[in-house]
């Protein structure tokens, strides 16, 4: 499995919100136009008060990936182990009431 990102971040100087969209991809190592999973996932990060951007340090948008990352990561395993096992064991993936 090949792994690719796309982050993007915008912030709003008025309320301190930093929004980052982090898109995470996984292609297939066999055949890389293969996309097996393609997950968009928003976090929005709140300084205490609003701050001018050129007093966010630079180390903040590296660090706001590698916050997000493992939920990200726990996601794509979770979803990977589930296909695994319906496709391994016939197990049926609907939930009866």
């Amino acid at each position: 499995m090949k792994l690719g990102f796309d982050p993007k971040g915008k912030y709003n100087s008025s309320t301190g919100e930093f929004e980052l969209t982090l898109l995470f991809l996984t292609y297939d190592t066999s055949d890389p136009s293969k996309v097996l999973h393609k997950l968009t996932a928003i976090t929005v990060f709140k300084f205490d008060f609003p701050i001018n951007t050129t007093e966010i340090p630079q180390f903040f948008y590296r660090k706001a990936i590698a916050i997000m990352f493992p939920s990200v990561s726990a996601f794509i395993t979770t979803d990977t182990s589930r296909k695994y096992h319906i496709a391994q064991f016939g197990i049926n993936e609907s939930i009866s009431n």
